[in-house]
């Protein structure tokens, strides 16, 4: 169990993305909310092709683990540039120090620029779940209505119960997916 926790602890450590780490997960057979397909050969080798509705569905779901570390670097690497800069300039520059202060505000400008990015794809994660959302609901309301149409008319409103009751599972799926990224109320 040791060995276990070590690795567990260095899996994480190296932020390794949740498509990998979450892998049974997105794998399992018995999940509807996420489209995915598995190949098989004639010499038994198996390969999955897991789906994303979107790009930025896709980006959320696999950095949303990922912004802490991603603070807590901008902030390190912000305060040892400064100690860098303070150290150069109060004494002299050497190559060493030099090549400190330059990687450091790479890495800052680099983990910054992946903060930002991940901000834009929850923006557009956001807005585009938005639209769906709205999409499923006037679909929903559609099939109701045309199923409260053909029980006045006495027809068979089975296909319509079943479509609704369909879009209202999609519906809760996607209210359920901002609430996990988001922290709204389900």
């Amino acid at each position: 169990h040791l060995l276990i926790m070590i690795f567990t602890t260095f899996f994480g450590m190296f932020d390794v993305p949740t498509s990998l780490s979450d892998l049974p997960i997105l794998t399992h057979i018995r999940k509807p909310a996420q489209p995915f397909a598995v190949f098989r050969t004639r010499d038994a080798v198996r390969a999955w092709a897991i789906g994303w509705l979107t790009r930025s569905q896709f980006e959320v779901d696999s950095a949303s683990y990922t912004v802490g570390n991603l603070l807590i670097s901008i902030f390190f690497d912000f305060a040892l540039s400064v100690m860098s800069f303070l150290l150069g300039h109060g004494l002299h520059w050497t190559a060493s120090l030099f090549t400190a202060t330059f990687l450091s505000l790479c890495t800052f400008g680099m983990n910054l620029k992946t903060l930002c990015n991940l901000k834009s794809c929850r923006d557009e994660y956001w807005r585009w779940m938005h639209v769906y959302i709205e999409h499923l609901k006037q679909e929903r309301q559609g099939y109701l209505q045309r199923q409260q149409d053909e029980q006045a008319e006495g027809g068979d409103t089975h296909f319509y119960e079943q479509k609704a009751e369909q879009l209202k599972t999609n519906l809760s799926i996607a209210y359920r997916d901002l609430a996990k990224y988001f922290d709204i109320p389900c």
